[in-house]
């Protein structure tokens, strides 16, 4: 059981690169296109809010090398402060966005206590300014949760790192071919632990959700946060996303892995990105998307 739903708009597109010369991420659209395709309402959601993001600049900034940093470092702080007032009394749904909202979810984290993160991701996002390829934050946010990039983001209000390499679990990723030649090596360095999804589909993807739980007892958490990229998912079901990768969770495995972690009753909260309307047109993927996640979240 999970407390009472607060569905917390953050439409921001921040993170990502441009997909054209002339155009920005359509990320930002994502809490709209999902409230109209039923999210909020099929999920009873008892309160509902809107983190709003600063304006979309393509530029890479000189000094750190991340596109629109000091937007999302505002961006963050507003969503911290007003995320962490609802965790008493609710379950925060953080409803994305490009995954640089994740920044926001772990710092207010970091100030309510001693939290896990359960990372949900057909990536690591353990790039850095030195090795991304696009400067996008999006590319980068577990690495700077953890503490490792720029200042302006890692050591927001001095609480760097907002969570503990330990106390994190990557489950589902499937991008890593040659681990000589993977661009985010660098979490191979980390006490991070992971679970791909080829791991997960020789176990079962319900016992890897309880071993991810079960990791995160052991390091003494006090409960853990959800995020949910939603390229996790097979291309096929889930293409309405910036870098999208063949072969991922079903939606049966969604649905399958959220219950587990749920019913554990020690998450606080979720976040849920990358979806993109634009990739979308009629519809018909966020239409699906809603339909697992609230089989997920309000299970029968």
């Amino acid at each position: 059981m999970i407390k009472p739903i607060y569905f917390l708009q953050a439409p921001s597109n921040l993170g990502l690169k441009p997909p054209a010369a002339d155009r920005v991420p359509g990320t930002f659209r994502a809490p709209e296109a999902l409230i109209r395709a039923g999210l909020s309402t099929r999920l009873q959601a008892q309160g509902i809010g809107v983190v709003t993001a600063g304006r979309y600049m393509p530029e890479i900034d000189p000094a750190t090398g991340i596109r629109n940093v000091d937007a999302i470092r505002r961006f963050t702080l507003k969503l911290a402060r007003t995320l962490e007032p609802l965790l008493a009394d609710y379950f925060p749904l953080v409803v994305g966005g490009d995954c640089s909202v994740l920044i926001g979810a772990m710092l207010a984290m970091k100030r309510a206590g001693r939290c896990g993160l359960i990372f949900m991701d057909g990536h690591t996002d353990f790039l850095t300014p030195e090795t991304s390829a696009t400067g996008g934050a999006a590319g980068m946010d577990l690495a700077i949760v953890t503490g490792y990039g720029a200042d302006k983001l890692t050591d927001i209000d001095r609480q760097k790192p907002y969570v503990r390499e330990s106390n994190v679990v990557v489950f589902g990723n499937r991008d890593i071919e040659a681990p000589e030649t993977y661009p985010a090596k660098l979490i191979f360095e980390t006490d991070i632990s992971m679970i791909t999804l080829t791991y997960a589909r020789q176990v079962g993807v319900e016992m890897a959700a309880m071993q991810a739980v079960e990791l995160l007892k052991q390091r003494g958490v006090d409960g853990f946060w959800i995020h949910l990229d939603a390229d996790v998912l097979d291309s096929a079901i889930m293409p309405a996303v910036d870098s999208p990768l063949p072969d991922g969770l079903t939606y049966d495995d969604l649905i399958t892995v959220l219950r587990a972690l749920l019913q554990t009753g020690l998450a606080f909260g979720m976040d849920i990105t990358i979806y993109d309307p634009d990739l979308d047109p009629t519809g018909h993927i966020a239409r699906a998307y809603v339909d697992a996640l609230v089989a997920a979240l309000l299970p029968v």
